[in-house]
């Protein structure tokens, strides 16, 4: 068991193992060949580390000076005006010297019976609206009433008391304490490609007169800038971390990079100094060194080196490996496959001939080796397999490269059998061709799934067209007896004709009631055709008898056949017997096709009505008129719902579609059946026969409900 798992393992694994070990040396000697390189890279980034301290002392030094000279100008004079003052801040040159620095400014000490006086001489000197922000009543007042050069952000500080601000009052506090300028409190600052950044600091350095603080002088430091300029004497590859306070106060660092597990991390150089009245801790990164220092010339030799060896080794040891398990992996293919795999010679006689599932199958294979199809396809004589067999000896012939062509044959059933191949030439040195191989796959599967959706497809269309000309036509025919109702009855209501117009009102009445019984019906058919497809509909079986119920539908019909000039007549035979049936079902099968038969007749017409007892007992009623009679065609769909004869008709006379679909599905809920015959030009009869299990003699008692009729819509 031992021997199996590890034989397993080796032959699996073998390849990977040499290449781990080989890479694992490589990466120990590129590893010590960029230790040296490191080591040089962070006494470069110290060097670094100190050239910015300084830059950075001196600079705040510089600010120091400036604002020290500002403070003096104030302490120096009684006045200083806004003109003196930006004298001043022009000689400084800052823009071109210290262009972190946003503008010079100072902001004046003073009590609150003093404050008038002072927005008075500022709004006198230049400031026409100064005003001290924020408002209010407070002992003492510090407004800023000067900021130079004249910036957006400098003139939006005019007017505002810095001791209002909880961090320029401590900073401010700090400055008089120690009595020389200082920069705002401790706050973290980075370089522009740092996450941790602020927008500004600010440098203040308090101007007194004999003890008393007359104000302070302030500036505020764009980060971006200053960070640059301090960056600027050493590398551009350096990432700058500046904190306020000593370097064990900085908080953790944050990993830069991922790095590999053999590389050191970043190199990071601390330097703590007192700059601005604060200590600070530089904190300076060089991500990039440690990169560079992999990249030199030997750390890179040994590395492509040892690759170029360790991968030469793996590839012979995979090729091998590979050669070996190739002949396994195609014996199991073949034998998991459900494809015919196959050879041919140059006369296209099969040499290699193999049913993948189960392996080879001996019966099979005799019968077709040494074979062309041709000879096989001529035996059977398939007209279809022949023609096919053809178009591909011609692309053989040809030497072409193909996949995907199809072809049948005849099984010993009768049913076709459908196939799929694909191939391609061998050739000889010389590049002659001297056989093909191939793969045959069975596609009859593929071929019925491609037709059942061809047929539900066009059910679907079908279905969408049945759909689109059922709304075409409830929108006529919801919509003319609608417009009818709205219209008389706002002639009614307003009185158009006046009071005494009674009798038109009442004509107008009429109309409207039979509108109203016109969309009844309507809404009538189309909640029973609902029912009836959902199988909701039940029928209340009793004795009627039927004669009463034709005549009485007879009776109901007689004005429109009046109105339409058509003769109705009606035999009700010699029909004793009750018929044990559902009332409602039968009067509607009744108007159904009494209705549609005056419709359909012209003028001067007749449609006639019998009642028969047949001679095996059964019970017979046939409906004929004269009129223009149905083609056909389109007799095939007639009791379909929602479909007419001709769709032209069914817009000049109104209906649904629906009156013989639900006809038909009452009759044969009745064990009955309904049947049509016609010919255009020459008059319809349907005919109803009830089975003589619905006469009072033999009906079984009870209810039937047509739950187990199959819907009409199919």
């Amino acid at each position: 068991m031992v021997h199996r798992v590890f034989k397993h393992l080796l032959e699996h694994l073998g390849a990977w193992l040499v290449l781990a070990l080989a890479l694992a040396a490589t990466g120990v000697g590129w590893h010590y060949a960029v230790l040296t390189g490191i080591e040089e890279a962070r006494r470069s980034v110290a060097q670094d580390a100190d050239r910015i301290t300084w830059s950075i002392t001196a600079r705040v030094q510089s600010y120091e000076q400036i604002l020290l000279g500002a403070a003096a100008l104030v302490v120096a004079s009684d006045t200083v005006t806004a003109e003196e003052w930006r004298r001043y801040v022009t000689t400084q040159r800052i823009a071109e010297r210290f262009p972190e620095l946003q503008s010079i400014g100072f902001a004046e000490r003073v009590e609150q019976p003093e404050l008038p006086a002072l927005i008075e001489r500022r709004r006198a000197d230049g400031a026409p609206e100064f005003a001290v922000r924020p408002p209010g009543e407070r002992p003492i007042y510090t407004p800023v009433i000067f900021s130079e050069p004249p910036t957006a952000s400098g003139e939006s500080t005019l007017g505002n008391d810095l001791f209002e601000d909880t961090t320029r009052w401590q900073a401010i506090m700090q400055a008089m304490s120690v009595d020389r300028p200082t920069l705002t409190s401790r706050r973290p600052v980075a370089s522009p490609h740092s996450t941790r950044s602020i927008t500004q600091l600010e440098i203040y350095a308090p101007a007194k007169r004999e003890g008393a603080l007359l104000g302070v002088a302030f500036a505020p430091i764009d980060v971006d800038e200053f960070m640059r300029a301090a960056v600027a004497p050493a590398a551009t590859d350096i990432v700058l971390l500046l904190y306020d306070g000593s370097a064990a106060s900085r908080p953790s660092a944050a990993p830069h990079g991922l790095w590999p597990t053999m590389l050191p991390g970043p190199i990071r150089e601390l330097r703590s100094f007192a700059a601005g009245g604060r200590l600070w801790t530089a904190e300076v990164l060089a991500p990039g060194r440690t990169a560079s220092a992999a990249t030199r010339m030997m750390p890179f030799l040994v590395l492509i080196g040892g690759a170029t060896i360790s991968m030469l080794l793996f590839m012979t040891v995979r090729t091998l490996d590979r050669a070996r398990r190739g002949e396994r992996r195609f014996r199991d293919y073949a034998q998991m496959a459900t494809d015919w795999l196959w050879e041919h010679d140059r006369n296209l006689r099969f040499t290699y001939f193999v049913k993948s599932t189960g392996g080879t199958r001996a019966d099979v294979t005799a019968s077709v080796m040494g074979k062309t199809r041709r000879a096989i396809a001529e035996r059977i004589g398939d007209a279809e397999e022949l023609a096919a067999l053809n178009r591909m000896e011609e692309l053989m012939r040809a030497g072409h490269r193909f996949s995907g062509f199809e072809y049948s044959i005849i099984k010993r059933g009768g049913e076709r059998e459908h196939f799929r191949i694909s191939a391609k030439p061998l050739r000889d040195l010389f590049g002659r061709i001297r056989g093909y191989r191939g793969i045959t796959q069975v596609v009859t599967g593929e071929k019925r799934r491609e037709r059942d959706l061809r047929e539900a497809k066009g059910a679907a269309e079908a279905a969408s067209a049945s759909k689109s000309r059922f709304l075409a036509m409830m929108s006529h025919e919801l919509r003319t007896p609608l417009n009818a109702i709205i219209g008389f009855s706002e002639v009614i209501a307003d009185q158009r004709f006046g009071p005494s117009a009674a009798a038109r009102y009442v004509d107008y009445a009429r109309i409207i009631h039979s509108s109203g019984q016109q969309l009844l019906e309507l809404i009538s058919q189309l909640l029973d055709m609902s029912k009836i497809e959902a199988g909701r509909m039940e029928l209340n079986f009793e004795d009627i008898n039927l004669a009463e119920v034709v005549d009485d539908c007879c009776r109901l019909m007689q004005n429109r056949a009046t109105e339409g000039g058509v003769t109705l007549a009606f035999d009700a035979g010699p029909i004793a017997t009750p018929v044990h049936a559902d009332r409602r079902a039968l009067r509607q099968v009744t108007l159904n096709l009494v209705s549609n038969a005056i419709k359909f007749t012209p003028g001067g017409g007749t449609v006639s009505l019998l009642l028969a007892v047949e001679p095996d007992g059964s019970i017979g009623m046939t409906v004929a008129d004269t009129g223009m009679g149905i083609s056909e065609e389109a007799m095939l769909r007639i009791f379909q719902p929602f479909q007419q004869a001709d769709s032209s008709i069914s817009r000049r006379f109104g209906g649904t579609g629906l009156g013989l679909a639900i006809s038909r599905t009452l009759v044969e809920a009745h064990g009955g059946t309904l049947t049509l015959e016609s010919r255009l030009g020459a008059g319809t009869t349907a005919r109803v026969r009830l089975p003589p299990r619905h006469s009072i003699a033999d009906a079984a008692a009870g209810r039937r409900d047509l739950s187990s009729i199959a819907a009409v819509a199919d």
